[in-house]
């Protein structure tokens, strides 16, 4: 039974094996690259070497519980005499490639200062940005409240000046009303007018025809009584004469006289009756007198009623006046008001 041999064991630098970390503290996994290719194992020769054991390990081996048992020591902790021997020519490849990975670490640890320095570079970027960026959202809100804060002053001037025009068109539009009553009130006084001149007119035309038919009846019963005077007279004068010529025929006169006298009666009965019919057509007159008076009164009082509208419109006129005047005293203050505002917004 011979001895048992064991694989031959590679002692690597502790440095081959210390990666960065995330965190920053040493890794003790290999770095893996894609840059070089990892070495090709190393073959075993078909003769490898065998470690040398004393006699202290034999007897410790084969006093065990059992032949042949190497112990769990003797397996992790070798010795410096069980190293393989490596000649030159195999270490070749192994020293390459450590040499490239700390070509690769060394240019890992330059890229990751590089990086640090992008990072503080962005993150200074970033505050930069984000200061800019609450600068303009200050300045916007503040350009968007004065903005605001104008809107509102205009359509506050806008609808001060609308209120104005309106105040205005309703002053026009009493205006025009008191214009169409005054127009109104001098037309009726004109109606008014002429209804007197044409009252009196008719007043006048029925008593100039009352007048002309009184005087014809007037010049009738004189003409009557002119010829009844006529013919009394020459009645008179035939009585005369007959008295005259007949004494004794008194008699028969004193009955013609008697009948004069009677039909002298008559013609005074007809000239009351005529009287009576004068003063009949007199009270007629006298009536039409007092209507034409009584509407004369109530023509006044019209006028009257007039003359009171026309005060009442006057009076309404001079409270407009006043208003006017207080919505201009308004309008100048609102163009005072706006001439600042304007002037502010030119500061």
């Amino acid at each position: 039974m011979g001895l048992p041999r064991t694989p031959p064991q590679v002692v690597y630098p502790r440095s081959t094996f210390i990666t960065p970390t995330p965190q920053g503290g040493p890794s003790t996994q290999p770095l893996s690259t894609s840059r070089a290719p990892s070495p090709p194992p190393i073959e075993e020769s078909p003769e490898d070497p065998i470690t040398p054991q004393t006699s202290i390990y034999t007897s410790i081996r084969q006093s065990s519980n059992g032949a042949g048992f190497t112990p769990l020591s003797a397996r992790v902790t070798p010795i410096a005499a069980a190293r393989p021997i490596i000649t030159q020519s195999e270490n070749g490849p192994l020293n390459a490639h450590i040499n490239s990975l700390n070509k690769q670490l060394v240019e890992l640890e330059a890229l990751k200062k590089d990086l640090n320095a992008r990072l503080a570079d962005s993150e200074k970027k970033l505050d930069s940005e984000t200061s800019r960026r609450d600068r303009i959202i200050r300045d916007l809100s503040l350009q968007y409240e004065k903005e605001k804060q104008e809107w509102k002053d205009t359509l506050n001037a806008v609808q001060i000046i609308h209120n104005i025009a309106h105040q205005r068109a309703r002053h026009e539009l009493e205006q025009e009303r008191l214009n169409y009553f005054n127009s109104e009130s001098r037309i009726l006084q004109q109606n008014v007018r002429i209804l007197v001149r044409d009252h009196s007119l008719t007043r006048f035309q029925v008593h100039e025809a009352q007048v002309g038919k009184e005087s014809a009846s007037y010049q009738d019963q004189l003409m009557d009584a002119k010829d009844e005077l006529d013919e009394l007279q020459r009645m008179l004068g035939q009585a005369t004469e007959s008295y005259e010529k007949e004494l004794v025929g008194q008699k028969e006169s004193i009955k013609s006289l008697k009948q004069q006298l009677e039909h002298e009666r008559k013609s005074r009965g007809s000239i009351e009756n005529g009287k009576e019919s004068l003063e009949n057509t007199n009270a007629e007159l006298t009536s039409d007198l007092e209507r034409t008076r009584r509407e004369l009164a109530s023509a006044q009082s019209k006028i009257k009623e007039l003359q009171s509208g026309a005060t009442e419109a006057k009076s309404t006129q001079k409270s407009l006046e006043k208003m006017q005047s207080k919505h201009e005293s308004q309008l100048e203050k609102l163009n005072d008001l706006i001439d600042s505002l304007n002037g502010e917004k030119v500061l």
